[in-house]
């Protein structure tokens, strides 16, 4: 039948077992009662490797083909091996499994093949069909490991078809009687109990934000398919700066600190943090191709939990509900990380209801690498982009008013925290109107964007919301026209003039404002006499402080205006364009006089401080320095700490993690006894 009975006695299977790196991890129960329930089996080429009635099998010598979708036929090796190539070359090339396992421990043979050479293989049927009594899935975990080394690496993957090419040796756990359990109907069969990846493994993984909402089903699914890393201390995860991080990692067992190289040459490394078990690090890899931003070191031995990716992805593939899910999460996780740093100051001056709605516009680019234009002097007022990592080298040009010429050049180098581009009004000064602005990439680098027109649907173009932000933003800062154009705010400042009997000037400001805005002749005319009767005029009851040239000029323009008569609706908007300039010379002059002399007293006065108070900061302003704006946007995206007390459930993955650290000193035992060191984990049981 292709399956032949293997005699291997209770001492045999208990070898096998108490040697196994997997054991401990997936399979729940003592090493007496797993060589009792277990059976040996020689398995024939072209036959299943596991029966499909049976749970689980540990294969320890063999070759098995293996169909991974997305991957292609993987080809086991299984045996004990002396030296592992491919975990050496993954040192030096990251932490990262999915490079080693595509660059060096798969290996592309003649057939376009993939080849593993592995110690150990367990197999699960992952689902079966009874009638058939075939298997229609698998789930197979195998190890990298290096002998007497520090790193033990399990990796996880779903199977579609599995079949034995070369005579493979297994002990697999089966049916038992029912007599074991009388009152269980299921008893009959010995089912996997996956320690890691069990309820207590899910509850970790459910309080990362991503995973949050993911049903049971779908978050079991994605952890089953997730890596388990088994470290000695000093062991480097990832290095700061490493070009693409592609891991997100929970901390089962141990401890592991975090680090970036000190400003200061020959300083040690700063420490941000110890993450202990349960925090989570790397989330942002997932979802975007982040350079990794600080160091990650083994501090006592560890066991790591880790997703992929691409096993991330291609689970998102099948998921599109999920993936809408999650990008939403990102956008409001990294506008979260934003605002909680203030390194966009003047977000401070936008409701926090309003800014999460507008992360939900902003897209992530990732693409960028060195060299590459990101923004022209013609594009660059089209998005707003906040830099996450990496750096970028703004030229900017200064123009002429009139734009025709530039007057002088300049280049800036920005980094994580920094941003570009056109945000509405509020990033828009008189001088950056006189600016052309080019950005390159400086080195790979990862954008937070978001469109012109996004930007204006959510936070608008009303100049009377855009002077409330400036208000709110700048505070004390803020400046005269951001005050004029909003009218409780400016009610402020005409009170404060009324009071020192010197209003002239602002209500002068106003009823101009309100003369440019007109649009018929009749109400044009009518708004001009009223402000020359006020306050040009000799006699004028308010009349402002401007030459007499400049007053003389006015009454002429208005006498021209008014004489003249419209036959039609082009001369009528004609006239009303050029009255328009009546005033412009006049406006200029007292807005410099109000700017010099009113202005700053208003703010020294009571009323300034009652209009600072009817805008008070939203609850998530906050005022810090740029260097800690920098310094603390940086620790949020590299830091992501977890709440609660999970003591109990802690306690059982360092139990997990000291069994494994034990079966991989028995099995460096067994390998060093066996003849030499020649025969590895077989010939020490067999012999």
């Amino acid at each position: 039948m292709g399956v032949t009975w293997s005699k291997l006695s209770h001492k045999a299977k208990q070898d096998l077992w108490g040697s196994s790196l997997l054991s401990p991890l997936f399979v729940d129960d003592d090493l007496d009662t797993l060589s009792s329930l277990s059976v040996g089996h020689t398995i024939l080429p072209n036959f299943p490797l596991i029966n499909h009635k049976a749970k689980v099998a540990l294969c320890y010598e063999g070759d098995v083909s293996v169909v991974i979708p997305k991957i292609g036929t993987v080809i086991f090796k299984i045996g004990p091996q002396k030296q592992f190539l491919g975990l050496k070359r993954m040192n030096t090339a990251g932490f990262s499994f999915s490079k080693a396992l595509h660059r060096s421990i798969l290996e592309h043979s003649n057939d376009d093949h993939f080849v593993v050479d592995t110690e150990e293989m367990l197999v699960s049927v992952y689902s079966s069909d009874d009638k058939l009594q075939l298997a229609k899935e698998y789930l197979v975990r195998f190890v990298v490991s290096k002998m007497n080394g520090n790193e033990v690496i399990i990796k996880s993957y779903r199977a579609v078809s599995m079949q034995v090419l070369k005579r493979s040796k297994v002990v697999s756990l089966e049916r038992h009687h029912a007599k074991h359990d009388t009152n269980n109907k299921n008893a009959g069969v010995y089912y996997l109990l996956n320690n890691v990846l069990n309820a207590d493994s899910l509850t970790l993984l459910r309080s990362v934000s991503f995973f949050a909402d993911l049903s049971n089903e779908k978050l079991v699914r994605l952890a089953d398919l997730s890596t388990i890393s088994v470290l000695a201390p000093d062991v480097v995860i990832f290095k700061e700066n490493d070009e693409e991080g592609s891991e997100m990692f929970i901390i089962l067992a141990g401890s592991l600190t975090v680090s970036v190289a000190s400003k200061v040459e020959g300083e040690p490394p700063l420490v941000l943090a110890t993450l202990q078990a349960g925090s989570c690090f790397g989330e942002m890899a997932l979802m975007t191709r982040v350079p990794r931003a600080a160091t990650v070191t083994v501090q006592d031995n560890a066991m790591l939990l880790s997703i992929e990716r691409k096993a991330f992805l291609d689970f998102l593939s099948d998921n599109q509900e999920v993936k809408k899910k999650l990008t939403h999460l990102l956008q409001e996780r990294l506008m979260k990380k934003v605002l909680s740093s203030n390194i966009v100051p003047f977000f401070a001056a936008i409701d926090y209801a309003r800014i999460m709605t507008l992360s939900e516009r902003f897209f992530i680019e990732d693409r960028f690498i060195s060299g590459d234009v990101i923004a022209t002097p013609e594009t660059y007022d089209l998005k707003f982009s906040i830099v996450i990592c990496g750096s970028v080298d703004v030229v900017v040009e200064n123009h002429t008013d009139d734009g025709a010429s530039a007057t002088s050049s300049s280049s800036t180098t920005l980094g994580p925290g920094s941003y570009f581009g056109r945000f509405g009004l509020l990033s828009e000064t008189k001088s950056s109107r006189r600016r052309r602005s080019s950005v390159v990439a400086r080195t790979k680098c990862v954008l937070f964007s978001c469109s012109k027109e996004q930007i204006e649907a959510v936070i608008g173009t009303s100049p009377v919301e855009t002077a409330e932000m400036f208000i709110r933003w700048l505070r004390e800062k803020c400046e005269l026209q951001n005050v004029m154009a909003h009218p409780t705010a400016r009610s402020f400042l005409v009170e404060f003039c009324t009071a020192e009997f010197s209003d002239e000037n602002v209500l002068f400001l106003l009823d101009v404002e309100r003369f440019t805005s007109l649009t018929t002749t009749t109400d044009h005319r009518d708004a001009a006499r009223h402000i020359v009767e006020t306050y040009i005029q000799a006699n004028a009851p308010k009349q402002v402080n401007i030459d007499h040239r400049m007053r003389d000029a006015i009454e002429a323009h208005y006498a021209k205006s008014m004489s003249s008569s419209a036959v039609d609706l082009k001369e009528a908007r004609d006239t009303i364009d050029m009255s328009n300039a009546m005033f412009d010379a006049a406006r200029e002059e007292i807005t410099r006089l109000v700017t010099k002399d009113t202005f700053p007293r208003f703010k020294r006065a009571p009323q300034f401080q009652t209009m600072l108070n009817t805008f008070g900061t939203y609850t998530h302003a906050r005022h810090i320095s740029l260097q800690d704006a920098y310094r603390q946007f940086k620790e949020n995206i590299v830091l992501s700490p977890r709440n609660g007390n999970n003591g109990d459930l802690f306690f059982k993955f360092v139990k997990i993690l000291e069994t494994v650290n034990k079966h991989k000193n028995r099995r460096a035992t067994m390998f060093r006894e066996a003849n030499g060191g020649g025969g590895g984990t077989k010939v020490a049981i067999e012999r």
